[in-house]
């Protein structure tokens, strides 16, 4: 593997990363203030931790299918 694979692959994966620990921290930021929420407030919140994970989890696939496909 080249360096500049290896470079390209850090510069893919440490967003990715950040992504995950803005879900974690917008879930718990969820977890812990459900209670004193409204429902329009509580609806912003959920679609923005949903949609955290979506951008997470579909960042996470096109890596990997880049790895596996020998892409970086």
């Amino acid at each position: 593997m080249s360096n500049k694979n290896i470079k390209l692959r850090i510069a893919w994966i440490i967003p990715t990363v950040f992504m995950y620990l803005a879900f974690l921290g917008s879930g718990v930021f969820l977890i812990w203030n459900i209670s004193e929420m409204d429902n329009g407030m509580l609806g912003r919140w959920v679609t923005i931790v949903l949609g955290l994970f979506l951008i997470s989890v579909l960042g996470t696939l096109r890596i990997m299918g880049w790895i596996k496909n020998n892409k970086i």
